[in-house]
């Protein structure tokens, strides 16, 4: 950890030398890069990692400081991670040109006609302002990072006094600077709840404490309050630790607890009269991120030990586990426990006949045990060593069992031995058949995975691998195999033994891997408790945590809707896979900073700070690559689809060849339009293609002919700039929006026909309804206003709506080509969806960091959005259909008849629960309020 970070200009490098030299007198540790760290992105991780570690955030503003692109990422870090800025002047500039949050802030003057010592006095007085609080929100980042980094592993979290620590300093950072992060808020959350697990107090013992308590409290002021006030007095205590249990489960991703705890909360609202708007508003916003995020569907957990197997019958009725408590557990779909079969010692594996009659399970009591569907033993098949796989032939008649001996046997399915296959040099963990029977394949603790005959004939052998595979797998046509190991790799593999892509993601031991039954997609499981999805060629789709220990298995119901993981915190959990992330467009090395469809949703572009454009088609695959040495704020299409357009830092903007780019032959734009002296920070094309208007740093709106780049006009319009603009559907007016937070509506000469406020910060990006009736804009002061049309034509300057929920800026709003919804991207990590009502449906969850762009697909079937996490993501909206998307009110009781659909297997299976839980969705409608 350091005092400070000093971000400045190579140019002020002697000033920057002194000033470190003063520093160090004082013994005053502080980091500066001094040119020694190789420019690669060891370097930029080095320059990370010091703004990360430092207390504070010093930046020399100069004129070549603020021009520097290098010095904005570093500022944009030390924002993102909410660093105390500290700005000092040593050469003069014109203030709108420096970036917003430097501008709001106090400088102290170091020019060469300022005292230095007294400056330094004043610099060292703002760093040392609060230390503790400082140096605290330091550390915390750091371990914050760390426990992110280590995909939120267990072990990386607070406790004993650092907990205790965290939470008072949380509980006192109101109104101080720096606040604290969105993922420190997260790490301590996830610390806490960690701890009352370790402790063995459930999270319900905590709520059902504050429950009690406030209904002392009320008890004891007995005297002045009824039986109806001291009722309702508990409950609203009840609702808001309810409200705050399902927020922290959400956080944690126990999804069935998160969505349990905000049905009560709902519950209950619906019984206080007087409940405070804010509270009911928050209690039905976190039901409705519950009901519409929550994949969980039901958790099996019956077992006392690590379950290692889960399998699925063909008919779908059923559900088998195995586990190290010594049994197999067969279910009924919806989560019934039907039957409990044993074996002497730990169950490795379970598997289903393709006829779902029989059930055959594999012991370390070295048998094979096949039993019938109705929980009865058929028959008891001998090996002479431990099993730990077995499997059936696709027609039925084989059931070939792996050894701890190196051999596989495989049987009739009368129990007749056949043939005995050795080759494997160490323990075999897996078997497999191709599904059209002809092949066998085998997964050792000799880090190989072995292609085989139906007769037992040895055929390839896959090496590669860094350590034990653990299972193998044929994707549904038979043609790729795909190999699970220790090494935390999985490699895909044609039939013919060729490496075709090792996947790279997890950071422990991957113990399983299956194929979706379509083949489009890959499911891994891993002792990092996790449990990814991949698509068929690699891509990684989404993570999926919860489990309290490590993956052992993962299995896809037979319609591929549904997924079941096993894992060694003896549980079983079922998630839906339907909706929700389609795909992850992973490629940039930095931030992404635009997303934006082509008019027939076919391409999808992505600008980063990375200093490219990518292009992918509409399922995500990548396509092609566009670099610009100077770097692209942002990416549009022309309305023809024929031409790119990217506005640029080095003050230009340019036009591209959608074509050129994807055959690789564009090297040079098609034209550039130049006049702007500072950044082009967005651009707009009129709907009918002829013109093109631009907004920028220097503050000005430029409008030009797009076939040739002359310019038209030009007008001063916002200050300190003008961050957006945008054309109306008619190609008759320019909305335009900038850093003085004010919404400007203009004719094409640039007359001003009106001024809307309402927002109370910069305001990033300004968006047009396609019929023309609504303007969303995006703000810092982490809202989303909408403003409509009156019947006059004119836009009222008071806002029609004010969509509050964000926790930090709001960069970026999308209407869908309808105007039916409105997408917004926050600095929250969150993209969250709103009718045109301004009723917010769901909160979308998926990027690691700042969200900073997002678009819909002409269609309105997909989002876009784009990351600080250098992903963008693909959304299927179809799990909002229906969700009154087409203006109908939200209702709660449509909500909590939602939920308590969603948890009816749940409730109706699990004797974990209290009883009071089992009937909490019983007769749901005949409350009403007291």
């Amino acid at each position: 950890m350091s005092d400070a970070f000093i971000s400045y200009s190579r140019r002020d490098k002697d000033f920057v030398k002194n000033l470190h030299e003063a520093f160090v007198k004082l013994n005053r540790n502080v980091w500066v890069d001094w040119e020694n760290i190789p420019l690669t992105a060891d370097w930029r991780k080095e320059i990370s990692e010091g703004i990360v570690a430092a207390d504070n955030f010093i930046f020399v503003i100069s004129p070549d400081s603020i021009a520097s692109q290098e010095c904005g990422v570093e500022i944009e870090q030390a924002i993102f991670h909410n660093k105390r800025l500290v700005p000092i002047l040593y050469r003069n500039v014109d203030p709108k040109d420096t970036h917003p949050s430097l501008a709001a802030i106090n400088w102290t003057f170091f020019r060469d006609s300022d005292d230095f010592d007294r400056a330094f006095q004043e610099l060292l007085t703002a760093i040392d302002t609060d230390l503790e609080h400082v140096k605290i929100h330091t550390r915390l980042q750091q371990r914050s990072l760390e426990w992110d980094k280590k995909k939120r592993d267990l072990s990386f979290l607070l406790r004993g006094n650092d907990l205790k620590e965290a939470q008072q300093w949380v509980a006192k950072s109101t109104g101080k600077h720096p606040e604290p992060t969105s993922l420190q808020t997260q790490y301590i959350v996830a610390s806490g709840q960690s701890q009352f697990k370790r402790q063995g107090v459930t999270l319900g013992a905590v709520v059902f404490g504050l429950i009690f308590t406030a209904v002392l409290a009320v008890f004891a002021e007995a005297s002045r309050r009824d039986a109806v006030a001291q009722q309702n007095f508990a409950r609203k205590q009840e609702i808001i630790a309810l409200t705050a249990l399902s927020q922290a489960s959400l956080l944690t991703e126990d999804q069935l607890r998160a969505l349990l705890e905000s049905v009560k909360a709902a519950k209950q609202a619906r019984l206080v009269k007087d409940l405070p708007e804010k509270v009911r508003q928050q209690t039905q916003e976190v039901l409705r991120d519950a009901v519409y995020g929550v994949q969980e569907r039901n958790r099996l957990a019956e077992h006392t030990d690590t379950v290692n197997s889960v399998s699925f019958s063909p008919d779908r009725q059923l559900i088998a586990s195995a586990s190290d408590d010594g049994t197999v557990k067969l279910w009924r779909n919806d989560g019934k426990l039907l039957y409990s079969l044993n074996h002497q010692a730990s169950v490795r594996s379970v598997t289903f006949s393709p006829d779902s009659q029989w059930i055959a399970s594999a012991s370390a009591d070295k048998t094979v045990k096949i039993w019938k569907r109705d929980g009865s033993l058929l028959r008891t098949l001998q090996h002479n060593d431990r099993l730990r796989s077995v499997a059936f032939s696709p027609d039925g008649k084989l059931i070939a069992a792996a050894g701890a001996d190196g051999t596989i046997k495989l049987w009739s399915l009368e129990g007749k031995l056949l043939n005995t296959l050795k080759g494997h040099t160490n323990e075999v963990n897996s078997v497999a058949f191709s599904p059209d029977g002809k092949l066998i394949t085998s997964a050792g603790s000799d880090r190989t995975a072995r292609l085989w005959t139906r007769e037992g004939q040895p055929l390839k052998t896959l090496m590669g691998h860094r350590d034990r595979v653990w299972e193998v797998s044929f994707s549904p046509d038979g043609q790729t195999l795909a190999s699970a190991s220790g090494d935390s790799d999985v490699k895909l593999w044609s039939v013919d033994g060729t490496l075709i892509k090792t996947l790279e993601s997890h950071t422990n031991w991957v113990s399983s891997v299956t194929f979706s039954p379509d083949g489009k997609k890959i499911a891994t499981a891993s002792d990092d408790d996790s449990v990814k999805l991949w698509s068929s060629s690699g891509t990684l789709l989404q993570t999926f945590r919860g489990h309290s220990g490590g993956v052992k298995n993962v299995r896809f119901s037979p319609d591929g809707e549904t997924m079941a993981t096993a894992s060694a915190d003896t549980t079983i959990k079922l998630r839906s896979l339907r909706g929700a992330v389609i795909e992850i467009l992973q490629g940039h090395r930095y931030s992404i900073k635009g997303v934006r469809f082509s008019p027939d949703s076919t391409l999808i572009g992505t600008a980063s700070d990375d200093k490219t454009v990518k292009l992918w088609n509409s399922q995500g695959t990548f396509l092609a690559d566009l670099k610009y040495g100077a770097g692209m704020r942002n990416v549009s299409f022309s309305p023809d689809g024929q031409t790119m357009v990217t506005p640029s830092y080095d003050n230009t903007v340019q036009v591209w060849s959608v074509q050129g780019v994807l055959k690789g032959t564009m090297t040079e734009p098609l034209r550039t339009f130049k006049g702007h002296t500072s950044t082009v920070r967005n651009i707009s094309l009129s709907p009918d293609g002829k013109l093109l208007a631009s907004a920028s740093a220097d503050g000005t709106i430029k409008l030009w002919r797009f076939d040739d780049g002359k310019l038209l006009r030009s007008w001063e319009a916002h200050r300190p700039e003008v961050t957006d603009v945008m054309f109306s559907p008619q190609s008759d007016r320019l909305v335009s929006v900038g850093g003085d937070a004010l919404v400007k509506i203009w004719t094409l000469e640039g007359k001003l026909l009106q001024t809307l406020q309402g927002h109370k910060a910069w305001i990033n990006a300004v968006i047009l309804s396609s019929d023309g009736q609504m303007i969303a804009t995006a703000s810092g002061d982490k809202t989303v206003i909408l403003w409509k049309r009156d019947k006059n034509g004119e836009f009222q300057t008071t806002p029609y709506r004010v969509l509050t929920g964000h926790q930090d800026w709001v960069w970026d709003v999308a209407f869908s080509s309808d105007s039916q919804l409105i997408a917004s991207a926050g600095k929250d990590d969150a993209v969250k969806l709103w009718n045109r009502k301004g009723d917010l449906l769901i909160t979308l969850r998926g990027h690691q960091n700042w969200v900073r762009a997002v678009d819909f697909s002409s269609d309105g079937k997909k989002l876009a959005s784009g990351s600080a996490d250098k992903t963008a993501i693909l959304w299927t909206l179809e799990r909002l259909q229906g969700l009154e998307a087409q203006g109908q009110d939200l209702d709660e009781g449509k909500l909590l008849e939602q939920g308590c659909q969603l948890l009816r297997d749940y409730l109706a299976s699990s004797s974990k629960l209290e009883k009071s839980d089992r009937h909490l969705c019983d007769g749901l409608t005949q409350h009403t309020a007291l």
